[in-house]
C-alpha cells in the first residue's frame, strides 16, 4: 500500500464496485446482496476506510426503536489488514452517532468467539452484558416441559404494557427484540405497533410472561422472547409455546435467546440446535454525548 492519507466517508452508489473488489473470505456476502438497500435508508448506513481507489475496511449501523444504533458489517480486505483501520472507522462512525440527537445508545451484538470484533469493542471501552445463546428448535421436534394449563393471551395495548413491567425483576440484562439483536431496556421501549404485532401470554398468577412474533433471518422464525431461566420448571410454558407452533406459526422455526443458566437449568436439549453465544456491548449516551453512569 502507498503511504497516501487513509479516507474514511459514507458509501454511496459509486461504491458498489469498491465493496465487490474486496477480499473479505466471506462467500456469498449479504452487504453486497442488499447494498442499495443499506445506502438508501433512514435506519441504515455503510461507511469505508479507504487508500485511494482500495476500500480497506466497511462498517455499517441500524437505526431500532428510533433511538438505538447498533454497530456492525464489519469486514475487511483480508489483503490489507493493517492494525487500527478497524478501530479508526467504527470510532468515526459513533463520532456520527454522538452528534445525532435522536440516538441515545451506541453498541454492537457479535459472536464470544469472534476474538477480533471483541477486540475492537474493548478498545472502544464497550462495556458488555452477559452472553445469550441463539437456541432453534429442529424442524419436525417438539418439547415437554412441566405440564399445565394454556397461558392466557393478552388482547389490549394496556395490558400488554403491565405485564411488560415484569422484565425489569427478570434474569436478562437486555431485551431479545429480535433474533441477534437484543438492546438494555428502558420504560416505552416498544412501540403501540410492536405491542401490536407480536403476541403476548401470561402465567395464572402473572409471575411470568412470554412475546411470541414472526422473524426473519433467512429462515421463517417464531421467535419467542422469555427473560427468565426457568423454561422447563414454569407449569404450562412448553405447552403454550407448542400450541402455538401448531396454530399460529406452522410454517416458522422456533428460535429462543437462553442465558448459560437457562441451558444448565434446562431438562432436554436434544430437540434444539444451540448456537454460539452473542455478547452485547454498548453505552448509553447523555447530551453531550458522554457515557452515563
Amino acid at each position: 500500500m502507498t503511504n497516501r492519507l487513509l479516507q474514511i466517508r459514507r458509501l454511496n452508489d459509486n461504491d458498489y464496485e469498491f465493496l465487490t473488489n474486496m477480499k473479505t473470505g466471506i462467500e456469498d456476502d449479504y452487504v453486497v446482496r442488499i447494498f442499495p438497500k443499506l445506502i438508501h435508508s433512514d435506519e441504515h448506513a455503510l461507511y469505508g476506510l479507504f487508500d485511494g481507489n482500495q476500500m480497506l475496511t466497511v462498517a455499517g449501523y441500524s437505526i431500532y426503536l428510533s433511538q438505538y444504533a447498533m454497530l456492525g458489517r464489519l469486514r475487511s480486505d483480508q489483503r490489507f489488514l493493517a492494525k487500527g483501520n478497524a478501530t479508526e472507522l467504527l470510532k468515526h462512525i459513533i463520532r456520527d452517532l454522538i452528534d445525532r440527537d435522536d440516538i441515545k445508545w451506541i453498541g454492537a451484538n457479535t459472536e464470544i468467539h469472534n476474538k477480533p470484533a471483541l477486540k475492537v469493542l474493548e478498545k472502544l471501552g464497550f462495556p458488555s452484558h452477559p452472553p445469550l445463546y441463539p437456541v432453534k428448535l429442529n424442524n419436525g421436534e417438539t418439547v415437554e416441559g412441566t405440564a399445565g394449563p394454556l397461558w392466557k393471551q393478552l388482547e389490549t395495548i394496556e395490558e400488554k404494557r403491565e405485564v411488560l413491567e415484569l422484565f425489569k425483576k427478570s434474569d436478562f440484562e437486555v431485551f431479545p427484540y429480535q433474533c441477534y439483536y437484543p438492546f438494555p431496556y428502558q420504560d416505552d421501549f416498544l412501540t403501540d405497533k410492536d405491542l401490536a404485532e407480536s403476541l403476548f401470554f401470561t402465567n395464572k398468577d402473572r409471575t411470568r410472561f412470554f412475546i411470541m412474533k414472526e422473524d426473519q433471518k433467512k429462515e421463517l422464525h417464531a421467535f419467542v422472547m422469555y427473560p427468565w431461566n426457568d423454561h422447563f420448571e414454569q407449569p404450562g410454558f412448553w405447552d403454550t409455546v407448542m400450541n402455538q407452533l401448531g396454530t399460529n406459526f406452522t410454517e416458522h422455526r422456533l428460535w429462543m435467546d437462553f442465558m448459560q443458566e437457562g441451558l444448565d437449568r434446562a431438562k432436554n436439549l436434544d430437540s434444539f440446535e444451540i448456537r454460539k453465544p452473542w455478547v452485547l456491548h454498548g453505552i448509553w449516551k447523555d447530551k453531550e454525548g458522554h457515557r452515563l453512569p
